[in-house]
């Protein structure tokens, strides 16, 4: 996992996942934070790290730095370091199943594909433009809340997206198929 990575990370735990909101608390321009985070992700500078560890000293910088312990270093009374929250481990295990998966961007083609639908179409239903789309099936790693939506809205898993080629898989297919089958508020 990157730095921007776990910035994105504590975007999310401290500041609820909004970008300006972190950008005001740590005085650093949200479009320095959106170019760390965002498509581009653009190295933090020593000058924006110091900024973020001023405004949350409870920030591990150990885990900032070099992805070691735990993101939080606050304590309670007895001096025991807290866990990570669960929705944290669960959406770090997400971040790292969408950068390393071989089949998430075939596999996003196969299901627009299996349910008739043209970039354009398929984006609206995610709300999403079909330029992202044509990225996403190009190769560039789609954004978490995107596959929540997709996920949810065809009733399969991350893992279904990244584990393995859904051609080889047709029970994930049939329940896409069930889905489209069920009909949706959401217009192809």
């Amino acid at each position: 996992m990157s730095i921007n990575d776990r910035i994105k990370i504590l975007i999310d735990l401290l500041a609820k996942g909004r970008q300006n909101v972190f950008a005001e608390a740590t005085n650093i321009r949200t479009t320095t934070i959106n170019g760390i985070v965002g498509t581009r992700g653009n190295d933090p500078s020593f000058s924006t790290l110091k900024k973020i560890i001023d405004a949350y000293p409870n920030i591990d910088v150990n885990w900032l730095m070099k992805g070691e312990g735990r993101p939080l270093t606050t304590s309670d009374d007895s001096g025991e370091v807290d866990s990570v929250p669960e929705s944290v481990a669960r959406y770090t295990e997400s971040l790292s199943k969408i950068k390393n998966s071989l089949f998430l961007t075939s596999n996003l083609k196969i299901i627009r594909n299996h349910i008739h639908a043209t970039q354009e179409s398929f984006g609206r239903i995610f709300g999403v433009t079909r330029d992202a789309i044509a990225s996403y099936e190009r190769g560039f790693k789609p954004k978490l809340p995107f596959l929540n939506d997709l996920t949810e809205y065809f009733n399969i898993t991350l893992d279904d997206l990244t584990e393995f080629d859904l051609k080889e898989h047709p029970k994930v297919l049939e329940k896409i198929s069930a889905r489209d089958d069920e009909g949706s508020s959401r217009q192809l």
